[in-house]
């Protein structure tokens, strides 16, 4: 025999059972079909032809047949013989019971052992069915399985123990003791449309306490894809959920923080690109959001020097300093910056705080202090000048009444009232600068009071050598003025005018003008010129600062001082323009109504 045709022992016991079972089936179906059609019985050697065809055709199949499932047959064979002697019933006198011709025994062997395997897979499954039980008792969350009516048809323990035995009650009354389903109900929506569904819930325990729930629903169908049930299982995240309102509520609150602290914030990456700001910060610089701090603070395109922010980045450390900055409405404003890193949960630095506080208020009183302290020194010496010059008049008043000498005492006389008119000067300069007063505005013609001014330092001027002129304006509008103050305003300019015209020796005529005009819409100027020695950059720039003099030991910067209060009190402008050799110019600019009180 070809070693290529062997088969196994399993695989010819199956193709003889198989040959077996055809040629009993031929010989009931040849015996059925001559009974049934009432036809007379065949011949003997017709029926012993037939019988030797089908024997041949019954073993040649049978040989494939154990060729092809190699001995599953075998194995299958006693199954399907039981069902056939099961729904047969007693068996015909025909059908005899197979004989194992090796050991001669009935097949009741084999029926044994197949239901011994029946029971095996049995016990099986019923094992792997417990574990299924088990499983499902002691899940950590909630599981239930529910029909179209909501009606809880299973649940586990943890279920059971929380919210009792259902006993096929609808959810929504064991959940939320509720009388119809709930609104966006996931096992409705798997119902519907067979698809897993989850949402949020919150329910009562049978102990009354509320818990919140995260549920999923999913189908449960039969062997023909329709759903029977839907089994819904909810985790308990109550712990989580308190946590997060935890969390948004302490977020709240640095939100609130972060936005009504009274300085300014701002997020910053390596880059120096603004991440976030506060209100504060908005309200002073603009938005600011994915610019550059340094084209948002100062309108500068490269980075400060000696920047805090770089530092913080390259350090980890905290760093401050002092900066001045630009305000969204072009006002510059002194503030001292602090930075701070900002760290990841590795420790690595993500960005830096920058917190920066305005101390323009501090920084002005600062160098008004400073000012201070220098004017009283001015003052101190200018009026020790005038108490020499009082003593030494005083000496002469003396000497003259000694000597009955009327001449030397009238010399002396004026002396003395010269320097009481100083004295007189400084300490009510002193009153206007450091009293606090309201300014009585009064609808007032602007050239008048020029005029005035004008009339009263005609004389003096023509005294000083000074060409003193006046040109009033044709179109300057009636204005809200507190008459006596921009009198003295305009004597102090003009005063300091003729000073300067006198004191310049390098020329030979010096003139001085006191000019008004309009300035639309709704504003006029008052102008003081002279042709004198000028003002130097360095001494324009500290001119309104404290009582600074340019006459030296001669001024004590009070005329000045008191010209700024009064633009400040009419809500004005001074500027001064001055070239060295070239003169200066004084532009006062003023609001023809009166300020808001």
């Amino acid at each position: 025999m070809n070693p290529g045709l062997r088969l196994p022992r399993a695989a010819l016991r199956g193709g003889v059972l198989f040959a077996a079972a055809l040629f009993v089936v031929l010989v009931l179906i040849y015996t059925l079909s001559a009974i049934l059609s009432g036809a007379d019985f065949p011949s003997l050697s017709a029926f012993l032809i037939f019988l030797l065809l089908g024997l041949v055709a019954s073993i040649a199949i049978g040989l494939v047949v154990a060729h092809q499932t190699q001995g599953r047959f075998a194995k299958a064979f006693p199954e399907v013989l039981g069902k056939i002697t099961e729904h047969a019933g007693p068996a015909h006198p025909l059908v005899q019971t197979p004989v194992d011709e090796t050991r001669g025994e009935p097949s009741s062997q084999v029926s044994a052992a197949f239901d011994e395997a029946t029971r095996d897979r049995i016990k099986l499954l019923s094992r792997h069915k417990g574990q299924l039980e088990r499983l499902f008792d002691v899940m950590p969350g909630y599981i239930t399985v529910q029909n179209r009516d909501f009606r809880i048809t299973r649940s586990n323990l943890r279920f059971k123990q929380d919210f009792g035995d259902p006993d096929e009650r609808a959810c929504y009354e064991i959940y939320k003791d509720r009388t119809s389903p709930c609104e966006n109900c996931s096992v409705a929506k798997t119902f519907q449309d067979g698809e897993i569904h989850s949402n949020e819930e919150e329910v009562i325990t049978r102990s009354g306490e509320r818990l919140s729930l995260i549920v999923y629903s999913a189908p449960i169908r039969d062997e023909n894809g329709e759903i029977l049930a839907v089994m819904e299982m909810s985790t308990n995240i109550s712990e989580i959920k308190r946590l997060q309102q935890e969390l948004h509520t302490q977020r709240q609150q640095y939100e609130q923080l972060f936005g009504i602290v009274p300085c300014y914030i701002s997020i910053q990456d390596r880059q120096l690109r603004i991440l976030q700001t506060n209100e504060t910060f908005r309200s002073a610089f603009g938005v600011g959001e994915g610019d550059r701090c340094h084209r948002v603070y100062k309108g500068a395109e490269v980075p400060c020097p000696d920047c805090p922010v770089e530092k913080t980045f390259q350090d980890g450390q905290v760093h401050f300093g002092e900066e001045l900055v630009i305000t969204v409405d072009g006002k510059e404003a002194n503030v001292i910056v602090y930075t701070a890193p900002i760290r990841d949960e590795a420790g690595n630095i993500t960005s830096v705080m920058e917190m920066s506080t305005d101390i323009t208020e501090v920084k002005k009183l600062q160098r008004e202090l400073i000012l201070m302290g220098q004017s009283v020194a001015t003052m101190a010496h200018s009026i020790k000048n005038i108490l020499m010059g009082l003593e030494g008049g005083v000496f002469v008043v003396t000497t003259a009444m000694e000597d009955r000498n009327d001449a030397l005492l009238t010399e002396g006389w004026d002396m003395v009232n010269r320097n009481v008119a100083k004295v007189s000067h400084i300490v009510k300069g002193l009153l206007y600068c450091s009293k606090q007063r309201t300014p009585q505005f009064k609808r007032e013609d602007p050239n008048r009071i020029a005029q005035e001014a004008y009339d009263l330092f005609k004389q003096k001027a023509g005294e000083d050598e000074v060409h003193l002129e006046l040109e009033l304006g044709a179109g300057v509008p009636e204005a809200d003025l507190d008459p006596d103050s921009i009198h003295d305003l305009l004597s102090n300019l003009l005063s300091n005018a003729l000073d300067a015209c006198r004191y310049d020796l390098a020329k030979s005529e010096h003139r001085a003008r006191l000019r008004t005009y309009a300035k639309p819409p709704d504003g006029m100027v008052y102008e003081v010129s002279d042709n004198g020695p000028g003002i130097p950059a360095d001494v324009r720039a500290r001119l309104f600062d404290g009582f600074y003099s340019t006459k030296g030991n001669k001024g004590t910067g009070l005329g000045l001082q008191i010209a700024r209060k009064v633009v400040q009190e009419h809500l004005g402008q001074i500027s001064v323009a001055s070239e060295p050799g070239q003169g200066a110019i004084f532009t006062v600019s003023l609001p023809c109504r009166r300020p808001p009180s």
